[in-house]
Protein backbone atom coordinates (compact mmCIF):
# COMPACT_ATOMS: atom_id res chain seq x y z
CA UNK A 1 0.00 0.00 0.00
CA UNK A 2 1.21 3.30 -0.85
CA UNK A 3 2.42 5.70 2.13
CA UNK A 4 0.98 9.38 2.58
CA UNK A 5 3.65 12.06 1.67
CA UNK A 6 4.43 12.87 5.33
CA UNK A 7 5.68 9.76 6.52
CA UNK A 8 9.58 9.88 6.52
CA UNK A 9 10.74 6.92 4.59
CA UNK A 10 13.26 7.54 1.52
CA UNK A 11 12.08 4.46 0.00
CA UNK A 12 9.01 5.62 -1.01
CA UNK A 13 7.22 7.97 -3.20
CA UNK A 14 4.35 10.46 -2.73
CA UNK A 15 1.17 9.07 -3.12
CA UNK A 16 0.15 10.29 -7.11
CA UNK A 17 -3.02 12.36 -6.33
CA UNK A 18 -0.67 14.35 -3.58
CA UNK A 19 -0.61 17.70 -4.63
CA UNK A 20 3.69 18.37 -4.64
CA UNK A 21 4.30 21.81 -2.73
CA UNK A 22 8.35 22.05 -3.38
CA UNK A 23 11.60 20.46 -2.60
CA UNK A 24 15.15 19.98 -2.93
CA UNK A 25 18.13 17.80 -4.84
CA UNK A 26 19.30 17.21 -1.49
CA UNK A 27 16.45 15.35 0.02
CA UNK A 28 16.93 11.54 0.22
CA UNK A 29 13.45 10.51 -0.71
CA UNK A 30 13.42 9.08 -4.07
CA UNK A 31 10.13 11.39 -5.59
CA UNK A 32 11.53 14.58 -3.86
CA UNK A 33 12.05 17.19 -6.96
CA UNK A 34 14.58 19.98 -7.44
CA UNK A 35 13.60 22.79 -5.78
CA UNK A 36 10.90 25.00 -8.46
CA UNK A 37 10.42 21.97 -10.01
CA UNK A 38 6.98 21.36 -9.58
CA UNK A 39 4.69 24.34 -9.64
CA UNK A 40 3.08 25.64 -5.94
CA UNK A 41 -0.31 24.06 -6.35
CA UNK A 42 -0.35 21.81 -9.00
CA UNK A 43 -3.73 19.95 -9.39
CA UNK A 44 -3.37 16.93 -11.27
CA UNK A 45 -6.74 15.64 -13.25
CA UNK A 46 -8.30 12.41 -12.92
CA UNK A 47 -6.35 11.60 -15.98
CA UNK A 48 -3.02 12.51 -14.60
CA UNK A 49 -3.79 10.75 -11.28
CA UNK A 50 -4.03 7.46 -12.99
CA UNK A 51 -0.67 7.85 -15.03
CA UNK A 52 0.71 8.91 -12.00
CA UNK A 53 -0.36 6.06 -9.93
CA UNK A 54 0.84 3.77 -12.77
CA UNK A 55 4.22 5.43 -12.48
CA UNK A 56 4.31 4.10 -8.99
CA UNK A 57 3.01 1.10 -9.06
CA UNK A 58 2.29 0.05 -12.57
CA UNK A 59 4.21 -2.80 -14.43
CA UNK A 60 5.24 -2.96 -17.67
CA UNK A 61 4.76 -0.47 -20.32
CA UNK A 62 2.01 2.00 -21.04
CA UNK A 63 0.41 4.14 -23.77
CA UNK A 64 -0.68 7.47 -22.88
CA UNK A 65 -3.45 8.71 -25.75
CA UNK A 66 -2.98 12.30 -25.36
CA UNK A 67 -5.39 14.51 -27.07
CA UNK A 68 -4.28 18.34 -28.22
CA UNK A 69 -3.84 20.64 -25.41
CA UNK A 70 -3.56 18.11 -22.79
CA UNK A 71 -0.67 18.98 -21.43
CA UNK A 72 1.23 16.02 -21.72
CA UNK A 73 4.73 17.41 -21.67
CA UNK A 74 3.61 19.01 -18.29
CA UNK A 75 2.43 15.74 -17.29
CA UNK A 76 5.76 14.24 -18.28
CA UNK A 77 7.58 16.41 -16.00
CA UNK A 78 5.48 16.20 -13.19
CA UNK A 79 4.93 12.64 -13.43
CA UNK A 80 8.91 12.46 -13.44
CA UNK A 81 9.07 13.00 -9.72
CA UNK A 82 7.29 9.83 -9.11
CA UNK A 83 9.76 7.68 -10.60
CA UNK A 84 12.07 5.92 -8.17
CA UNK A 85 15.28 7.53 -8.11
CA UNK A 86 16.79 4.32 -8.11
CA UNK A 87 15.78 3.79 -11.64
CA UNK A 88 18.08 4.54 -14.59
CA UNK A 89 15.63 6.56 -16.56
CA UNK A 90 16.14 8.36 -19.90
CA UNK A 91 13.39 10.74 -21.52
CA UNK A 92 14.29 10.25 -25.63
CA UNK A 93 12.87 12.93 -27.81
CA UNK A 94 13.52 14.64 -31.48
CA UNK A 95 16.05 16.91 -31.40
CA UNK A 96 18.94 18.27 -29.28
CA UNK A 97 16.55 21.71 -28.02
CA UNK A 98 13.83 19.84 -26.49
CA UNK A 99 16.06 17.73 -24.66
CA UNK A 100 18.13 20.27 -23.42
CA UNK A 101 14.69 22.52 -22.39
CA UNK A 102 13.57 19.16 -20.84
CA UNK A 103 16.87 18.51 -18.85
CA UNK A 104 16.25 22.32 -16.68
CA UNK A 105 12.97 20.94 -15.82
CA UNK A 106 13.62 17.26 -14.60
CA UNK A 107 15.24 15.87 -11.35
CA UNK A 108 18.35 15.49 -11.65
CA UNK A 109 18.55 11.84 -11.30
CA UNK A 110 16.81 11.05 -15.16
CA UNK A 111 18.25 12.31 -18.17
CA UNK A 112 17.12 13.44 -21.68
CA UNK A 113 18.56 12.83 -24.52
CA UNK A 114 17.59 12.01 -28.17
CA UNK A 115 16.60 9.07 -29.80
CA UNK A 116 19.51 9.42 -32.23
CA UNK A 117 22.04 9.88 -29.18
CA UNK A 118 20.89 6.19 -27.99
CA UNK A 119 21.64 4.56 -31.34
CA UNK A 120 25.11 6.92 -31.60
CA UNK A 121 26.24 5.56 -27.92
CA UNK A 122 25.36 2.36 -29.35
CA UNK A 123 27.91 2.84 -32.13
CA UNK A 124 30.17 4.12 -29.72
CA UNK A 125 30.57 0.90 -27.95
CA UNK A 126 30.64 -1.10 -30.39
CA UNK A 127 33.22 0.54 -33.01
CA UNK A 128 34.58 3.14 -30.48
CA UNK A 129 35.00 6.70 -30.29
CA UNK A 130 37.56 7.50 -33.03
CA UNK A 131 34.74 7.86 -35.92
CA UNK A 132 33.96 11.24 -36.62
CA UNK A 133 30.70 12.75 -37.09
CA UNK A 134 30.03 14.17 -40.51
CA UNK A 135 26.35 15.39 -41.14
CA UNK A 136 26.49 15.23 -45.30
CA UNK A 137 28.79 11.64 -45.13
CA UNK A 138 26.08 10.32 -47.71
CA UNK A 139 25.95 13.38 -49.90
CA UNK A 140 29.93 13.37 -50.47
CA UNK A 141 28.96 9.11 -51.25
CA UNK A 142 26.56 10.29 -53.86
CA UNK A 143 28.71 12.49 -55.48
CA UNK A 144 31.74 10.04 -55.74
CA UNK A 145 29.49 7.47 -57.43
CA UNK A 146 28.31 9.35 -59.74
CA UNK A 147 31.28 11.02 -60.79
CA UNK A 148 32.98 7.26 -60.79
CA UNK A 149 30.46 6.91 -63.58
CA UNK A 150 30.72 10.11 -65.09
CA UNK A 151 27.17 10.88 -64.46
CA UNK A 152 26.88 15.06 -63.70
CA UNK A 153 23.18 15.22 -63.58
CA UNK A 154 22.74 17.23 -60.47
CA UNK A 155 18.70 15.87 -60.42
CA UNK A 156 20.31 12.68 -60.25
CA UNK A 157 22.49 13.74 -57.78
CA UNK A 158 19.57 15.42 -55.14
CA UNK A 159 17.15 12.38 -55.88
CA UNK A 160 19.62 9.70 -54.82
CA UNK A 161 20.69 11.50 -51.87
CA UNK A 162 16.91 11.46 -50.69
CA UNK A 163 16.28 7.99 -52.01
CA UNK A 164 19.56 6.46 -49.81
CA UNK A 165 17.73 8.80 -46.90
CA UNK A 166 14.56 7.58 -47.06
CA UNK A 167 15.69 4.00 -46.88
CA UNK A 168 17.67 4.20 -43.80
CA UNK A 169 14.70 5.96 -42.35
CA UNK A 170 12.07 2.96 -43.22
CA UNK A 171 14.57 0.44 -43.16
CA UNK A 172 13.87 -0.69 -46.40
CA UNK A 173 15.92 -3.52 -47.95
CA UNK A 174 18.47 -1.98 -50.16
CA UNK A 175 18.80 -5.01 -51.97
CA UNK A 176 15.08 -5.02 -53.13
CA UNK A 177 14.45 -3.51 -56.55
CA UNK A 178 10.53 -4.07 -55.66
CA UNK A 179 11.04 -2.42 -52.56
CA UNK A 180 12.71 0.70 -53.54
CA UNK A 181 9.93 1.05 -56.35
CA UNK A 182 7.58 1.20 -53.67
CA UNK A 183 8.84 3.51 -51.29
CA UNK A 184 9.57 6.14 -53.86
CA UNK A 185 5.91 5.25 -55.04
CA UNK A 186 4.77 5.50 -50.91
CA UNK A 187 6.32 8.82 -50.11
CA UNK A 188 6.37 10.47 -53.55
CA UNK A 189 10.11 10.65 -54.25
CA UNK A 190 9.68 11.60 -58.13
CA UNK A 191 11.27 8.83 -59.52
CA UNK A 192 9.87 7.04 -62.20
CA UNK A 193 12.05 4.19 -64.20
CA UNK A 194 15.47 3.25 -64.72
CA UNK A 195 15.06 1.22 -60.77
CA UNK A 196 17.96 -1.14 -61.61
CA UNK A 197 19.89 2.03 -61.69
CA UNK A 198 18.88 3.18 -58.68
CA UNK A 199 18.57 -0.12 -56.56
CA UNK A 200 22.06 -1.01 -57.46
CA UNK A 201 23.63 2.91 -56.87
CA UNK A 202 21.50 2.99 -53.30
CA UNK A 203 22.94 -0.73 -52.06
CA UNK A 204 26.87 0.24 -53.21
CA UNK A 205 26.42 3.70 -51.79
CA UNK A 206 24.99 2.12 -48.18
CA UNK A 207 27.50 -0.78 -48.25
CA UNK A 208 30.09 2.08 -48.68
CA UNK A 209 28.41 3.91 -45.97
CA UNK A 210 28.61 0.57 -43.51
CA UNK A 211 32.90 -0.27 -44.23
CA UNK A 212 33.66 3.89 -43.35
CA UNK A 213 31.40 3.16 -40.01
CA UNK A 214 35.26 3.29 -38.46
CA UNK A 215 35.73 6.97 -39.86
CA UNK A 216 32.94 8.71 -40.58
CA UNK A 217 29.11 8.55 -38.90
CA UNK A 218 26.10 10.49 -39.99
CA UNK A 219 22.73 11.65 -38.44
CA UNK A 220 21.08 8.98 -39.68
CA UNK A 221 23.87 6.41 -39.45
CA UNK A 222 22.77 6.61 -35.64
CA UNK A 223 19.69 5.25 -35.99
CA UNK A 224 19.83 3.01 -39.09
CA UNK A 225 23.27 0.99 -38.34
CA UNK A 226 22.42 -0.18 -34.58
CA UNK A 227 19.51 -2.09 -36.40
CA UNK A 228 21.16 -3.19 -39.94
CA UNK A 229 24.45 -4.39 -37.93
CA UNK A 230 21.93 -5.84 -34.89
CA UNK A 231 23.82 -3.85 -32.13
CA UNK A 232 22.63 -3.95 -28.27
CA UNK A 233 21.19 -0.38 -27.38
CA UNK A 234 22.40 1.46 -24.26
CA UNK A 235 19.98 -0.27 -21.09
CA UNK A 236 17.94 1.81 -19.34
CA UNK A 237 15.11 0.88 -16.41
CA UNK A 238 12.61 2.97 -17.74
CA UNK A 239 12.03 5.07 -21.18
CA UNK A 240 9.64 8.14 -21.54
CA UNK A 241 9.27 9.19 -25.38
CA UNK A 242 7.27 11.63 -26.51
CA UNK A 243 5.28 11.99 -29.82
CA UNK A 244 5.26 8.53 -30.28
CA UNK A 245 3.14 8.94 -33.21
CA UNK A 246 5.66 10.98 -35.40
CA UNK A 247 8.64 7.87 -35.01
CA UNK A 248 10.24 6.56 -38.38
CA UNK A 249 10.46 2.84 -38.34
CA UNK A 250 14.68 3.37 -37.66
CA UNK A 251 13.57 5.23 -34.59
CA UNK A 252 10.60 3.07 -33.48
CA UNK A 253 13.00 0.02 -33.50
CA UNK A 254 16.02 1.49 -31.77
CA UNK A 255 13.40 1.82 -28.36
CA UNK A 256 11.88 -1.23 -28.65
CA UNK A 257 15.44 -2.54 -28.79
CA UNK A 258 15.39 -0.96 -25.70
CA UNK A 259 12.69 -2.41 -24.06
CA UNK A 260 13.46 -5.73 -25.64
CA UNK A 261 16.57 -5.85 -23.31
CA UNK A 262 14.45 -5.05 -20.42
CA UNK A 263 13.16 -1.16 -20.11
CA UNK A 264 9.47 -0.37 -18.92
CA UNK A 265 8.05 2.38 -21.07
CA UNK A 266 6.45 5.15 -20.77
CA UNK A 267 4.95 6.58 -25.05
CA UNK A 268 3.04 9.41 -25.29
CA UNK A 269 1.61 10.51 -28.25
CA UNK A 270 -1.80 11.04 -30.14
CA UNK A 271 -2.71 8.20 -33.31
CA UNK A 272 -5.65 10.44 -34.58
CA UNK A 273 -2.30 13.35 -34.89
CA UNK A 274 -0.48 11.41 -36.89
CA UNK A 275 -0.05 13.85 -40.09
CA UNK A 276 3.77 13.19 -40.75
CA UNK A 277 3.89 9.72 -42.93
CA UNK A 278 5.16 12.23 -45.68
CA UNK A 279 7.94 12.42 -44.26
CA UNK A 280 9.18 8.84 -43.20
CA UNK A 281 7.34 8.77 -39.93
CA UNK A 282 5.67 5.27 -39.61
CA UNK A 283 1.78 6.06 -39.12
CA UNK A 284 1.28 2.95 -37.38
CA UNK A 285 3.75 3.17 -34.98
CA UNK A 286 1.66 3.18 -31.60
CA UNK A 287 -0.08 0.03 -32.50
CA UNK A 288 3.22 -1.15 -32.99
CA UNK A 289 4.34 -0.42 -29.71
CA UNK A 290 1.08 -1.41 -28.21
CA UNK A 291 1.04 -5.02 -29.99
CA UNK A 292 5.10 -5.83 -29.35
CA UNK A 293 5.73 -4.45 -25.93
CA UNK A 294 2.05 -5.60 -24.53
CA UNK A 295 1.61 -1.87 -23.32
CA UNK A 296 -1.88 -1.32 -21.26
CA UNK A 297 -3.22 2.50 -22.60
CA UNK A 298 -4.15 5.65 -20.39
CA UNK A 299 -6.34 8.39 -21.67
CA UNK A 300 -5.18 11.92 -21.82
CA UNK A 301 -8.40 13.59 -22.65
CA UNK A 302 -8.73 17.39 -21.27
CA UNK A 303 -7.94 20.24 -23.40
CA UNK A 304 -6.34 23.05 -22.00
CA UNK A 305 -6.14 24.74 -25.11
CA UNK A 306 -9.31 24.96 -27.11
CA UNK A 307 -12.69 26.59 -26.27
CA UNK A 308 -15.70 25.02 -26.19
CA UNK A 309 -16.73 25.13 -29.78
CA UNK A 310 -13.49 24.19 -31.43
CA UNK A 311 -14.05 21.07 -29.14
CA UNK A 312 -17.59 20.45 -30.59
CA UNK A 313 -16.32 20.64 -34.25
CA UNK A 314 -13.51 18.44 -33.24
CA UNK A 315 -15.39 15.86 -31.50
CA UNK A 316 -17.27 15.31 -34.15
CA UNK A 317 -14.15 13.34 -36.22
CA UNK A 318 -12.92 11.67 -33.18
CA UNK A 319 -15.47 12.13 -29.98
CA UNK A 320 -12.21 12.09 -27.58
CA UNK A 321 -11.39 15.48 -26.66
CA UNK A 322 -13.11 16.81 -23.02
CA UNK A 323 -13.22 20.97 -22.30
CA UNK A 324 -11.52 21.83 -19.00
CA UNK A 325 -13.80 23.61 -16.43
CA UNK A 326 -12.97 26.99 -17.39
CA UNK A 327 -13.29 26.66 -20.56
CA UNK A 328 -14.13 29.43 -22.56
CA UNK A 329 -16.97 29.21 -25.56
CA UNK A 330 -14.72 31.04 -28.53
CA UNK A 331 -15.79 31.89 -31.33
CA UNK A 332 -16.15 30.37 -35.18
CA UNK A 333 -16.45 32.73 -38.28
CA UNK A 334 -17.18 32.12 -41.71
CA UNK A 335 -15.18 34.91 -44.04
CA UNK A 336 -14.19 35.44 -47.65
CA UNK A 337 -10.03 34.69 -48.03
CA UNK A 338 -9.68 38.62 -49.55
CA UNK A 339 -11.35 39.62 -46.22
CA UNK A 340 -8.15 38.22 -43.93
CA UNK A 341 -5.92 41.71 -44.48
CA UNK A 342 -8.81 43.49 -42.54
CA UNK A 343 -8.91 40.91 -39.78
CA UNK A 344 -5.26 39.38 -39.55
CA UNK A 345 -2.78 40.98 -37.11
CA UNK A 346 0.70 39.82 -35.61
CA UNK A 347 0.25 36.48 -34.04
CA UNK A 348 -2.08 35.10 -36.04
CA UNK A 349 -1.55 31.52 -37.70
CA UNK A 350 -2.88 30.96 -41.07
CA UNK A 351 -3.24 27.11 -41.97
CA UNK A 352 -4.48 25.36 -45.10
CA UNK A 353 -4.33 21.55 -46.18
CA UNK A 354 -2.61 22.32 -49.36
CA UNK A 355 0.25 25.26 -50.34
CA UNK A 356 -0.69 27.16 -53.02
CA UNK A 357 -3.25 28.70 -51.54
CA UNK A 358 -1.51 30.14 -48.80
CA UNK A 359 0.37 32.40 -51.44
CA UNK A 360 -2.20 34.95 -52.61
CA UNK A 361 -3.01 34.91 -48.90
CA UNK A 362 0.97 36.07 -48.38
CA UNK A 363 1.00 38.28 -51.49
CA UNK A 364 -1.93 39.83 -50.11
CA UNK A 365 -0.50 40.30 -46.35
CA UNK A 366 3.10 41.63 -47.87
CA UNK A 367 0.99 44.34 -50.11
CA UNK A 368 -0.96 45.45 -47.17
CA UNK A 369 2.58 45.94 -44.90
CA UNK A 370 1.49 43.48 -42.85
CA UNK A 371 4.75 41.43 -41.80
CA UNK A 372 4.01 37.78 -42.83
CA UNK A 373 6.35 35.01 -42.82
CA UNK A 374 5.93 31.23 -43.92
CA UNK A 375 6.90 28.52 -41.57
CA UNK A 376 7.10 25.44 -43.48
CA UNK A 377 11.06 25.08 -42.97
CA UNK A 378 11.33 23.03 -45.89
CA UNK A 379 9.32 24.17 -48.66
CA UNK A 380 11.99 26.87 -50.01
CA UNK A 381 14.48 23.37 -50.51
CA UNK A 382 11.20 21.76 -51.77
CA UNK A 383 10.36 24.06 -54.34
CA UNK A 384 14.04 24.50 -56.22
CA UNK A 385 14.26 21.18 -56.43
CA UNK A 386 11.52 20.91 -58.19
CA UNK A 387 11.91 23.99 -60.41
CA UNK A 388 15.65 22.14 -60.73
CA UNK A 389 13.42 18.61 -61.95
CA UNK A 390 11.18 20.89 -64.39
CA UNK A 391 14.05 22.77 -65.52
CA UNK A 392 16.40 19.79 -66.22
CA UNK A 393 19.47 20.91 -67.05
CA UNK A 394 18.65 24.09 -68.45
CA UNK A 395 19.88 27.23 -65.96
CA UNK A 396 17.83 29.04 -63.78
CA UNK A 397 17.66 32.30 -65.81
CA UNK A 398 15.07 31.25 -68.51
CA UNK A 399 12.52 34.63 -69.58
CA UNK A 400 9.34 32.97 -69.62
CA UNK A 401 5.81 34.68 -70.09
CA UNK A 402 3.68 33.50 -67.11
CA UNK A 403 1.69 31.58 -69.92
CA UNK A 404 5.07 29.90 -71.21
CA UNK A 405 5.64 28.71 -67.41
CA UNK A 406 2.35 27.49 -66.86
CA UNK A 407 2.73 25.67 -70.07
CA UNK A 408 5.78 24.25 -69.14
CA UNK A 409 4.71 23.39 -65.47
CA UNK A 410 1.86 21.78 -67.07
CA UNK A 411 3.71 19.67 -69.64
CA UNK A 412 6.47 18.42 -67.10
CA UNK A 413 3.42 17.60 -64.68
CA UNK A 414 1.22 15.36 -67.37
CA UNK A 415 4.24 13.46 -68.09
CA UNK A 416 5.49 12.72 -64.53
CA UNK A 417 1.70 12.05 -63.16
CA UNK A 418 1.23 9.09 -65.91
CA UNK A 419 4.45 7.66 -65.30
CA UNK A 420 3.51 7.74 -61.37
CA UNK A 421 0.04 6.29 -62.12
CA UNK A 422 1.81 3.56 -64.70
CA UNK A 423 3.92 3.09 -61.28
CA UNK A 424 0.70 2.61 -59.23
CA UNK A 425 1.70 5.53 -56.81
CA UNK A 426 -1.09 6.08 -54.77
CA UNK A 427 -3.05 8.99 -55.29
CA UNK A 428 -2.51 11.25 -52.56
CA UNK A 429 1.48 11.33 -53.83
CA UNK A 430 0.34 12.83 -57.26
CA UNK A 431 -2.05 15.29 -55.19
CA UNK A 432 1.26 16.42 -53.21
CA UNK A 433 2.88 17.00 -56.40
CA UNK A 434 0.19 18.95 -58.26
CA UNK A 435 0.00 21.30 -55.19
CA UNK A 436 3.81 22.22 -55.85
CA UNK A 437 3.11 22.54 -59.06
CA UNK A 438 0.42 25.00 -58.60
CA UNK A 439 2.60 26.41 -55.70
CA UNK A 440 5.29 27.28 -58.49
CA UNK A 441 2.72 28.92 -60.90
CA UNK A 442 1.39 31.02 -58.05
CA UNK A 443 4.47 32.67 -56.73
CA UNK A 444 5.59 33.33 -60.92
CA UNK A 445 2.27 34.54 -61.43
CA UNK A 446 2.12 36.26 -57.60
CA UNK A 447 5.39 37.90 -58.03
CA UNK A 448 4.96 38.53 -61.69
CA UNK A 449 8.40 37.21 -62.72
CA UNK A 450 9.45 37.15 -65.81
CA UNK A 451 12.43 34.72 -65.75
CA UNK A 452 13.20 31.53 -63.39
CA UNK A 453 16.27 33.64 -61.95
CA UNK A 454 13.64 35.59 -60.10
CA UNK A 455 11.46 32.96 -59.41
CA UNK A 456 14.12 31.57 -57.37
CA UNK A 457 14.40 35.30 -55.42
CA UNK A 458 10.79 34.95 -54.96
CA UNK A 459 11.27 31.40 -53.57
CA UNK A 460 13.37 32.45 -51.08
CA UNK A 461 11.90 35.70 -50.12
CA UNK A 462 8.89 32.88 -48.99
CA UNK A 463 11.14 31.96 -45.73
CA UNK A 464 13.21 34.80 -44.91
CA UNK A 465 12.84 35.82 -40.87
CA UNK A 466 10.13 38.11 -40.09
CA UNK A 467 9.51 40.54 -36.91
CA UNK A 468 8.38 38.26 -34.16
CA UNK A 469 4.75 39.58 -34.27
CA UNK A 470 4.22 39.04 -38.01
CA UNK A 471 1.32 36.59 -39.36
CA UNK A 472 2.57 33.17 -39.47
CA UNK A 473 1.85 30.80 -42.25
CA UNK A 474 1.89 27.06 -42.67
CA UNK A 475 0.44 23.60 -43.84
CA UNK A 476 -1.64 21.97 -41.71
CA UNK A 477 1.80 19.93 -41.42
CA UNK A 478 3.61 22.48 -40.73
CA UNK A 479 1.36 23.37 -37.69
CA UNK A 480 1.77 20.63 -35.93
CA UNK A 481 2.56 21.70 -32.55
CA UNK A 482 1.80 24.82 -32.99
CA UNK A 483 -1.00 27.25 -31.79
CA UNK A 484 -2.49 30.73 -31.19
CA UNK A 485 -5.18 33.07 -30.02
CA UNK A 486 -6.34 33.19 -33.44
CA UNK A 487 -6.60 30.52 -35.72
CA UNK A 488 -7.78 31.62 -39.83
CA UNK A 489 -8.34 27.88 -41.77
CA UNK A 490 -7.76 28.68 -45.43
CA UNK A 491 -9.95 26.86 -47.93
CA UNK A 492 -11.63 24.35 -44.87
CA UNK A 493 -13.08 22.44 -48.40
CA UNK A 494 -10.06 20.41 -49.79
CA UNK A 495 -10.01 19.12 -45.92
CA UNK A 496 -10.82 15.77 -45.97
CA UNK A 497 -9.38 15.63 -49.45
CA UNK A 498 -11.78 14.37 -51.76
CA UNK A 499 -8.87 12.40 -53.76
CA UNK A 500 -8.12 10.35 -50.67
CA UNK A 501 -9.55 6.86 -51.11
CA UNK A 502 -7.64 4.08 -49.21
CA UNK A 503 -8.39 3.42 -45.76
CA UNK A 504 -4.89 4.98 -44.22
CA UNK A 505 -5.27 8.07 -46.97
CA UNK A 506 -8.50 8.84 -45.33
CA UNK A 507 -7.26 9.03 -42.01
CA UNK A 508 -4.36 11.22 -42.57
CA UNK A 509 -7.07 13.41 -44.08
CA UNK A 510 -9.40 13.00 -40.72
CA UNK A 511 -6.21 13.64 -39.08
CA UNK A 512 -5.36 16.89 -40.68
CA UNK A 513 -8.96 17.94 -39.93
CA UNK A 514 -8.41 17.43 -36.48
CA UNK A 515 -5.17 19.13 -35.99
CA UNK A 516 -6.41 22.10 -37.91
CA UNK A 517 -9.56 22.09 -35.67
CA UNK A 518 -7.55 22.25 -32.46
CA UNK A 519 -4.88 24.96 -33.00
CA UNK A 520 -6.85 28.32 -31.72
CA UNK A 521 -7.27 29.29 -28.33
CA UNK A 522 -10.20 31.98 -28.71
CA UNK A 523 -11.17 32.24 -31.95
CA UNK A 524 -11.15 30.29 -35.18
CA UNK A 525 -11.97 31.62 -38.94
CA UNK A 526 -12.80 29.47 -41.53
CA UNK A 527 -12.21 31.38 -44.50
CA UNK A 528 -13.64 30.12 -48.42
Amino acid sequence: MTQPLHQDNSNLSPRPWDVVLGGGTNSPSTAIPKTGDLVLGFMPSEYQKNIFDWLVSGENSCVINAVPGSGKTTTLVKGSTYISRHLKTKFLVFNKHIAQELKNKLPGHISASTIHSLGFSSLLRTFGSSSEIQGNKYNQLVTQYLKNRKISNQNTRKLLIQLVKFVQLTLTDYADKEAIKQLCNHYGIPIVKDWDFWQIAVRRILENGINLIWTTISFEDMIWLPNVLNLPVATADFLCVDEAQDLNKAQLEIVLKAHNQGARGIFVGDVNQAIMGFSAADHCSISHIINRTNAIQLPLSICYRCPLSHIELANKIYPVIQPHPGAIKGKIEKINKKEIPNYARGGDLIICRCFYPLISVYLDLVSSGIPAQVRNRDIGKQLLNLLGLILENENYNIELTPNQFTSKLTNWYEEQKAAMLANEAPTMVIVALHDKINTLNSIYKGNNCSDTASLVESINDLCKVEPIFAVYLTTIHGAKGLEAKRVFHLRPDLVPHSLAKLDWEKQQENNLLFVALTRAKETLFLCK
